[in-house]
């Protein structure tokens, strides 16, 4: 590559970074001289490294000037001298980031054999003894072909021989992110590499060759070297880089490969005719919520095992291989990235199907799955991952729950992959109400049921994260029993205050609005019921704006109103009769205020049941009018 020489010694990056630590000691001390001669210094080797980010000579002459004005202008802000180096290359980085995000995207330079015998410096003898002609063009390409982030974290990895670490401290990324840009760098060049007949010994080579050919002079380039080590990412790195490749997404219906030793392989389903929706849904397009589609991605983390909570990432694949995040729910917050307005909305409600149909996950049971498939008229194939203990990652194509990719305990929730790195042009808009801006909310039960009166009290959090600091709980008064759930233990009191039942935590909130654990309210009503055998049928009110669900219970029917938006129940109403007439009905109400009435689920010392209610009191107190089965089971 042309440009500047130096007179520093590149006998490797350890006596550099000694000559720079030196001369800016020199500088702060006042020495003139020190600050031209660290300026000649370090023009060849920045040349070097802004050159193999972005391949194109003009615009690494344009970053390398600025870059180094800018280093001279504010060389008094670094603290630690021996950090220089990586303190310059970021400083470079930024460069060439406001660039790229200036021009939009990158315009590939014409590859020709010109333009490789341009872009070689004085060492080009030594260079053609080493490899013929044909393979630098191929070298070349293939680098050419990386997008700029790829290539910098090759480059300071092969080149630089700096540790994740430090490339994570320029890139403002965690470890682990610039670990698969690494992977996914080198995973596009050797395939560039195979298609042109080399196999992957080759990676080496060709990185050797693309260093030798951008080195600043004769004696840099002798000096460049690979070792095998610096081209390795971790274990971790490796199965989650190979997740998000083109091939494993194509591969996801083929082949059940996990990265923990277990496969997921395909039981049979059942399947009936019967439409879950009854009316058109044509206006719930407009909710941008996730088709059910085979070209969408879709990523399962469920941080406490099958059953429990689930975070999601769901990503659109084009019939190129490119890729873009639509839906990111985490364990703080409910996202959706509009490419072609270039804006993150944070959204009130998860996401759910736009044709309202069940959200399916890979932990679902064969029986649920079966009487899914016969509700709505589908065949989805089950997963086999019920039960599973452990974090999981779990990544499947489409709607096939029965196939996919498996990483087992990994902390995905603190890692940038999983975040989502939208770009930096990107504009949040933020829609949330209050309550769901505070992460969790209170909220009353009012009403009347099976003939008797109903009310109450409960905190509802909002979101995962927030779940472990105020967790789920209802407290209900329905006629003379009470209905105690804390999230850990569920109480049936009689009016005297006697303790008639104990049961497991959570048995009061099933067919409740339950959004820390990852789905829509939509969706944990439909699956709750699923789980009990009520058949269901799903309606858009309003242009989708809030759906109606419709539980079947012998002659009556069960009708939960949700609001999409809030992502919330606002009433639940039991109607019978030839008319279908209105015999009861709950009114949820909710507000950001969830402190008052704590004492209400404080239990003594009965601790935590064991014993099992199968089925939803709601359904059996619109049933039987009575809770006898509660408290005499």
């Amino acid at each position: 590559m042309r440009g500047l020489r130096t007179s520093i010694p590149e006998d490797g990056p350890v006596d550099r970074d000694n000559v720079y630590t030196e001369l800016v000691l020199r500088i702060r001390q006042g020495d003139e001289v020190a600050r031209d001669r660290l300026a000649a210094c370090v023009r060849g080797p920045l040349q070097a490294y802004v050159y193999r980010i972005t391949m194109r000579d003009d615009l690494t002459q344009d970053i390398v000037q600025e870059s180094m004005l800018e280093m001279l202008k504010i060389l008094g802000k670094l603290n630690e001298a021996d950090r220089f180096w990586p303190w310059l290359c970021k400083i470079a980085m930024n460069k060439v980031r406001n660039h790229y995000r200036i021009q939009g995207r990158r315009k590939r330079a014409v590859i020709s054999k010109a333009n490789i015998e341009r872009s070689m410096d004085a060492s080009r003898g030594e260079l053609e003894n080493l490899v013929a002609e044909e393979f630098k063009q191929i070298v070349r390409s293939a680098l050419d072909m990386l997008q700029p982030r790829h290539r910098a974290v090759l480059s300071m990895r092969c080149y630089e021989n700096m540790s994740y670490a430090q490339i994570a401290s320029i890139m403002e990324a965690s470890e682990l992110n610039v670990r698969l840009m690494f992977y996914r760098g080198k995973r596009q060049l050797e395939r560039h590499l195979s298609r042109h007949g080399f196999g992957r010994g080759a990676l080496l080579s060709a990185l050797v060759v693309f260093g030798k050919m951008t080195a600043p002079d004769s004696a840099a380039a002798a000096g460049i070297s690979v070792a095998p080590s610096m081209v390795e990412v971790g274990a971790v790195a490796s199965a989650i880089g190979l997740l998000t490749t083109k091939a494993a997404v194509v591969s996801l219906a083929a082949a059940g490969i996990m990265t923990a030793g277990a496969i997921m392989t395909v039981g049979p389903s059942g399947t009936a005719e019967m439409p879950i929706v009854s009316q058109s849904t044509e206006a719930v397009s407009a909710t941008a919520n996730p088709k059910v589609s085979a070209s969408y991605e879709h990523w399962h983390y469920f941080p406490e095992g099958a059953g429990g909570p689930v975070m999601t990432r769901l990503v659109q694949v084009d019939d190129k291989g490119h890729s873009s995040c639509q839906w990111l729910e985490n364990d703080s917050g409910s996202y959706r990235y509009e490419t072609g307005s270039g804006i993150v909305h944070v959204a009130n409600h998860r996401s759910y199907n736009e044709d309202f149909s069940v959200r399916r996950l890979p932990t679902d049971r064969y029986d649920l799955t079966a009487f899914l498939n016969e509700i709505e008229g589908r065949d989805v194939l089950a997963g086999r991952l019920a039960g599973q203990r452990g974090s999981m990652l779990v990544v499947t194509s489409g709607d096939n729950m029965a196939r996919g990719r498996l990483v087992r305990d990994y902390d995905v929730l603190q890692e940038e992959h999983f975040k989502y790195s939208w770009p930096g042009s990107a504009r949040n808009v933020d829609e949330r109400d209050e309550m769901h801006v505070q992460g969790y909310c209170g909220f009353t039960v009012s009403g009347e049921l099976g003939g008797h009166k109903v009310e109450g009290t409960g905190c509802l959090p909002l979101y995962h994260g927030v779940s472990r600091l105020r967790p789920a709980r209802v407290s209900l008064k329905v006629g003379g029993v009470g209905l105690i759930d804390n999230g850990s233990a569920a109480y049936v009191v009689e009016g005297d205050g006697q303790v008639r039942g104990t049961y497991a935590g959570g048995t009061f909130l099933r067919g409740l609005s339950r959004p820390w654990m990852g789905l829509h309210t939509l969706d944990t009503v439909r699956r709750d019921a699923a789980e009990q055998k009520s058949g269901f049928a799903t309606y858009p009110v309003e242009g989708g704006r809030k759906a109606q669900v419709v539980l079947k219970t012998g002659a009556d029917e069960i009708v939960y109103s949700i609001d999409m938006r809030r992502d919330v129940i606002e009433s639940i109403a039991v109607r019978g009769g030839l008319n279908r007439q209105e015999r009861g009905r709950l009114d949820f109400a909710y507000s950001a205020d969830a402190n008052g009435g704590e004492e209400a689920f404080v239990m003594g010392s009965t601790g935590g049941g064991d014993r099992e209610f199968d089925g939803l009191w709601v359904v059996e107190l619109a049933r039987n009018g009575d809770l006898r089965r509660l408290v005499n089971e």
